[in-house]
Parts: structure tokens; sequence; C-alpha cells
């Protein structure tokens, strides 16, 4: 095995599509953020690694610091491939602040971390990922989906900051500005016209989107507006597009359900981890 080091992101983007569409919706991340940033052609120079054997590509990272290295095995990756890539990586001097990815890699991956640099190593988040092609209908409550306009700035702003608060997720400011500037979210509003929950169309692949950001505050939780919303958006980008796919927390029961409910169908576990 030996790690091929980029640092030219077409020519990473050329080389690993054919391997993440292998699974796309599995590698809606390390796909749609390698496809945004084929897009906005970003100054700043991801890390971007691949592992390669004499059958091609065996193991992607790709990471956009201050974010978690993404590791994206190929199918009959095993736990050995899975160390030496990691101790190829060491040798690179990489100081990731986590790693995220499909469960089983992601965790083996981040004990063999954990074991070489003295790091601990805990959970921030088990997740699954889910996928929808046609969905189900379901009750909603009294309201409508609309999208949201430059006057929900400010309410879309606080929603995410407190999204992010309660998730774990990192909160960039001025990310968070230029994404609620350009980018489609859309709230449902209740009888009287006010906003209660949210969700958003997040990065896209090949022939698919991704629904993130639902969030509802917790005083009106409860009350069938995530389901609304994310009905609402799902359906949208289902007029165009194949699939839209989504992450949840599986330590959250209520809202697995829901997404169930709604149609969206689990395809594998993944995982968030952090090295401290």
């Amino acid at each position: 095995m030996k790690l091929k080091i980029y640092k030219d992101i077409p020519a990473f983007y050329s080389d690993t599509k054919e391997f993440y569409l292998k699974e796309e919706v599995v590698n809606n991340l390390p796909y749609g953020l390698l496809k945004r940033l084929m897009a906005e052609g970003d100054t700043e120079i991801p890390f971007m690694a691949a592992a390669e054997a004499d059958e091609g590509i065996r193991i992607a990272y790709l990471m956009t610091p201050p974010h978690n290295l993404i590791i994206t095995a190929a199918k009959g990756v095993g736990d050995e491939e899975i160390f030496r890539s990691a101790d190829l990586l060491l040798a690179e001097k990489l100081n990731p602040p986590g790693v995220i990815g499909e469960k089983e890699a992601a965790g083996k991956f981040g004990e063999h971390w954990s074991k070489r640099t003295g790091r601990p190593l805990s959970l921030v988040m088990d997740q699954r990922i889910y996928v929808l092609e046609k969905l189900n209908p379901i009750k909603l409550p009294e309201g409508r989906l609309i999208e949201a306009g430059p006057s929900h700035g400010d309410l879309l702003y606080q929603w995410i900051r407190e999204f992010c608060s309660e998730t774990g997720v990192l909160f960039e400011e001025e990310r968070i500005r230029e994404m609620i500037s350009r980018t489609v979210t859309c709230l449902w509003e209740d009888a009287n016209g006010r906003p209660v929950s949210m969700a958003r169309e997040g990065r896209k692949t090949e022939t698919g989107a991704v629904v993130t950001l639902v969030y509802t505050p917790k005083e009106l939780r409860s009350r069938g507006f995530a389901g609304a919303v994310v009905s609402g958006i799902s359906g949208k980008i289902l007029e165009d597009r194949k699939y839209c796919c989504l992450y949840t927390d599986l330590s959250n029961p209520v809202s697995n359900g829901l997404y169930i409910k709604i149609g969206y169908q689990p395809v594998c576990d993944s995982v968030s981890l952090k090295f401290s």
C-alpha cells in the first residue's frame, strides 16, 4: 500500500470520483464536500489523500480544518489496511481533531490512531444515514411550508447556533452567515404565520441532496412541525433529484421514527469520534 497526498483539488476529484460514486449515498459527505470545493474554487487546500494498492484506491481521506478527518474505505478493506494507512498518515505529521465515517472503518481507524498517538478517543455521535426516493404522505399540522428569505436571517442565525450547541456541531459564524444568504432553507409556519421549524437543503451529490439543519425550538417540539418541514423540503428536492438523504442521531429514537414514517430508509451507520 502507498499513500498519495494531493495538493490540487481537481486532481483529487478526478482520481476519487468513481471511487466515491460506487456508493453515492454512503459517501455523500466527502463527495458532496468535494463537489462544493470544486464549485467554489477554494484557495485553502484541504488535506486530501488516497491509500492505493494494485487494485486501485482502497481508502480515501478528506479533511477541511478545523473539521474531522473523513475516512472512506472500499468494500472489503480489512483492519490491517486501515492500520497501515493510518501509519502512513502519521508519517505525514497529520493532526486531526477527530474522525468521521462509516462506523466500522472510522472506529478501527480511531482506535489505532489513539493507541499510536496516546490521544484518548471519545464518541461525539452515533449516527445513521437514511435515504428517501419516494415520499410517504403524513398528517401535517396546520400551517404551510415557505422558503426562508432575507427577513428571516436573524432567526436562522439564532436557530443554527442553537442547533450546533445541542448537537456538538462546530459553529462557524462567517460560514453560517454566508450559507444563510445563498442556500435554500425551508420553514414551517404555523396557522398564525409564525416560523416554528426549519430544514435546509445541503450539499449535493451526483443525483441527490442532503437534508440538514433540521431544528425546532424546544418549546415547540412534539407538535409535528419537524415532520412537516422535513416532508416539505424532501418533496421539493425530489422534484428534480433522484433521492435525498440525511443523518440522524441514534440516541434520539423520536427523530429516527419520524424519518421512517416519512419514507426514509436506513443505509448504514456512521460515527463521529474525537481525539482529546
